[in-house]
């Protein structure tokens, strides 16, 4: 019995040993952008109490730095007017020559800024991790990794 106990322990431990190169060839690239968007189709507004409600504006613009393309952005944000306090949330593309990446975003919104995460997938399967921090009122720092899991 003690036999059979030590040779199934080091069956798992070749197992294990024979993974970890495949798992260690995952690579993170981290990355930093400047999204410059803005509004191209409104989205369904209204105001209940003081807060302002907006779903499915349309924005659109371009991505430079580390990251160079065009971004579309699906927001949906609801802030109190009296305070100039919310959230937003939505989904994004961004599209460089080599990949895309569609995914989601979502943060909050402090007066005229908002800041938050985002995560999205990418048609050459990886994954855009990180978050965004308004500059202006059409610009925002992008910064995070570029999970590869294929290394």
């Amino acid at each position: 019995m003690r036999r059979l106990l030590v040779l199934a322990f080091l069956a798992g431990a070749a197992v294990q040993l024979a993974a970890s190169p495949a798992m260690a060839q995952a690579t993170r690239t981290p990355f930093s952008a400047t999204e410059t968007s803005g509004p191209v189709q409104e989205g369904k507004s209204w105001v209940s109490g003081h807060i302002l409600h907006i779903r499915g504006e349309l924005d659109a613009g371009t991505v430079t730095g580390d990251l160079e393309g065009t971004i579309t952005i699906t927001v949906n944000l609801n802030v109190e007017m009296n305070t100039g306090k919310g959230e937003l949330y939505g989904t994004f593309t961004i599209a460089t020559d080599a990949v895309s990446w569609s995914g989601s975003f979502a943060g909050a919104i402090s007066g005229p800024l908002s800041s938050g995460r985002f995560g999205g997938q990418g048609t050459d399967g990886t994954n855009l991790m990180g978050h965004f921090t308004q500059t202006g009122e059409n610009t925002f720092d992008l910064s995070g990794i570029i999970l590869n899991p294929h290394g």
